[in-house]
């Protein structure tokens, strides 16, 4: 069983040799089972009636169900989307599934061992199956753990929850699930996360979440609470599809955090058949103002996060990325941000983020530019490893070009670990270098973290930076310019090559772009160069080198340790 270390505080194993829940988009199996008012309920049959159905398969000894079975999180949801519902009634129902055959109904109804009494001021259905029909859905179910919660769609597609809350399992619902109503519209997502100008046009996923064919429907939205503004789309959609939609432009008056709250009505010129899910709020940022010229550095100091400017994307509204204080680039510092995937317990799932832009269009002379950043990861096992990617944008998030992919052994800066929760050493990090050069000339460039969830170990991100070079100089050739070592810890040493007598500055800035050395050096000759810098006196941390003439300058990073 992988993570027994980490689920044993929030979650009961079954058995040792049991293998991996279902995956997502898995065709969930039927079945038929009686509960324990003695009717018979089949699911093919309820999915069939356009419902989605929630599976809660918990045993009465295990101490974690009875701690989200007391959150009351299925009680509401089936309050207000069961049966009688009473924000979308008859649009899904909840199955109770006790997983240990040998548990009792004596159990279920708190005599005995158990947690306590499972079935008071329980509304929905809950079902005590013994062996043989216990051990088939467990199989059947992939049941490795308890408590197992799985959302099945009308389509019998299954969406597996990690104990959600009500709130969770609506968004998981709305987002993958057709309802049960033959009108309903709604918006499945919102594609602008960002804005780059005050005229912002949104652009919005509209969803046909019911069983009728929708031709036409009316879309209202506005930015915070300012005046709202109307769009009519036509098209057509079937059921559970979706089509992205560019509404007309509004304004942003002022940058940083906004929301933008979509409200859809009329489907087919005629009442929404389900309200509840017609208008949702969606936050972005307004990058209005010029970006700022690199060098620019992240490293995490600060307690915020995100970090001011940043966009962080987390579609299931479970874990995701995070500022951490367990570990820090290269043993420099002990914070960095950390993409928290060993407590995932689903697969498949997209948290991204994306940091400030940066201007690449103001810079005189510059012939390069590039983004580095450390990183730290461990794969869980050759089956359970997550993927790490990087996209770079020019116009505003609108298109996105991946600049670097790597996943498992090929992102992992360790050896596989399955023992303990991976948190790396100073020397189980990797410093990345990714070209940005074809960017030169663009005003907002955006960098994004796209991480892909494998329940295996956490990915560790540090040391963000992007920087450029200036014109190859006519005194100091560009492609010679060595330091090492790096990190350092006292002395700093410098090669280069120069083709001209002329006097040369070096400086050390921090990652606050100030002077913390400098050092003139008046050449006697051409050639190669060579110097020790004393490093001692400086606090640890990333620095940047300048080597500067009158003409030109060159800029390399280094991390004293």
């Amino acid at each position: 069983m992988k993570k027994i270390t980490t689920l044993l505080a929030g979650l009961c194993l079954v058995a040792s040799t049991a293998t991996a829940q279902l995956a997502d988009g898995a065709t969930a199996p039927n079945f038929t089972l009686t509960d324990l008012n003695g009717t018979s309920w089949d699911l093919y049959t309820v999915l069939g009636q356009g419902k989605s159905v929630v599976i809660d398969v918990s045993a009465t000894w295990c101490g974690p169900c009875w701690a989200y079975h007391n959150t009351h999180a299925l009680e509401n949801f089936y309050s207000h989307y069961g049966p009688t519902g009473t924000v979308s009634p008859n649009r899904a129902m909840v199955f109770f599934v006790e997983g240990d055959a040998a548990t009792t109904v004596a159990q279920l109804n708190g005599t005995g061992t158990t947690q306590g009494n499972w079935v008071a001021g329980t509304p929905y259905p809950i079902f005590n199956p013994v062996n043989p029909q216990c051990n088939t859905f467990n199989t059947n179910y992939a049941i490795a753990f308890f408590p197992t919660i799985y959302l099945i769609c009308p389509d019998k597609k299954v969406n597996v929850l990690t104990q959600p809350t009500e709130a969770q399992i609506v968004t998981k619902m709305n987002a993958n699930c057709a309802s049960g109503f033959n009108l309903d519209a709604t918006t499945a997502t919102c594609l602008s996360t960002m804005a780059c100008s005050a005229s912002f046009s949104p652009v919005v996923a509209v969803k046909n979440a019911g069983q009728t064919s929708l031709s036409s429907c009316t879309i209202t939205y506005k930015v915070d609470n300012g005046t709202a503004s109307v769009y009519n789309w036509t098209g057509s959609l079937a059921s559970n599809q979706t089509v992205n939609t560019t509404l007309p432009a509004i304004t942003v008056s002022t940058a940083g955090s906004h929301t933008l709250t979509v409200t859809t009505s009329a489907p087919n010129g005629s009442t929404d058949q389900n309200t509840g899910n017609d208008s949702k709020t969606y936050p972005f940022m307004a990058n209005i103002a010029a970006a700022p010229s690199p060098p620019a550095s992240e490293t995490f100091a600060s307690t915020t996060f995100p970090v001011a400017g940043w966009v962080l994307n987390n579609p299931d509204n479970d874990v995701t990325w995070k500022r951490s204080t367990s570990a820090g680039g290269f043993g420099i510092s002990n914070s960095c941000m950390v993409y928290d995937a060993n407590n995932y317990q689903s697969t498949g799932e997209i948290d991204e983020i994306t940091i400030a832009p940066v201007n690449l269009g103001s810079i005189s002379g510059a012939v390069s530019a590039k983004l580095e950043f450390d990183v730290a990861y461990a794969p869980f096992d050759a089956t359970n490893f997550e993927k790490l990617e990087v996209f770079i944008s020019a116009d505003c998030g609108l298109t996105w070009t991946s600049v670097y992919n790597k996943s498992g052994a090929t992102l992992g800066t360790a050896p596989a670990n399955s023992a303990t929760l991976f948190v790396p050493t100073a020397s189980q990090w990797r410093k990345e270098n990714i070209n940005l050069t074809s960017y030169i000339g663009q005003q907002k460039v955006f960098c994004k973290f796209k991480a892909t969830n494998g329940w295996g170990n956490d990915i560790y991100i540090d040391n963000i930076n992007i920087s450029f070079t200036v014109g190859i100089p006519t005194t100091i050739i560009d492609n010679t310019l060595n330091i090492y070592p790096n990190p350092v810890k006292e002395n700093l040493f410098i090669d280069f090559e120069m083709d001209e007598l002329k006097p040369v500055a070096i400086n050390i800035y921090n990652t606050l772009g100030e002077l913390t050395s400098t050092k003139a050096l008046q050449n006697s000759s051409t050639g190669h160069q060579q110097l020790k810098i004393e490093t001692a006196d400086l606090a640890k941390g990333l620095y940047i080198l300048e080597i500067k003439t009158n003409e030109s300058s060159i800029s390399r990073k280094f991390i004293i340790e």
